[in-house]
């Protein structure tokens, strides 16, 4: 099983985009992906979620610990996609005190993987 993991901002304003990135570690870096409805989405370079869902969502948002004012205004989505051969997957997050730190929400996906 392996889960990729994003934030989009939706609505966030395209002409802020660099500003964002700027803003962000530089672990992260910002997809303009505005003409398809997501806004500004934010993806960790360093891909290496673990196989626990959980470690991998706290993990990236540790991250991004200290820009909650710079996050929360935009409608965050949370999006998790998980991979997996069995194609159910079952995880609990111990917490949602980081989502709402964020003001996001989490949307979970789950494909067969490519495997």
């Amino acid at each position: 099983m392996s889960a990729d993991i994003e934030l989009a901002l939706i609505g966030f304003p395209e002409r802020e985009l660099p500003s964002l990135e700027n803003s962000l570690p530089s672990r992260y870096v910002v997809e303009n992906r505005t003409s398809s409805g997501w806004g500004a989405v934010i993806r960790a370079t360093d891909e290496n979620h673990s196989e626990e869902v959980d470690a991998s969502i706290g993990d990236f948002l540790a991250g991004l610990e200290g820009l909650e004012n710079l996050i929360s205004p935009h409608n965050g989505v949370l999006r998790v996609a998980i991979y997996n051969d069995k194609i159910s997957c079952t995880f609990r997050l111990q917490s949602f005190e980081q989502l709402s730190k964020f003001g996001v929400v989490l949307e979970i996906s789950v494909y067969p993987s490519a495997d």
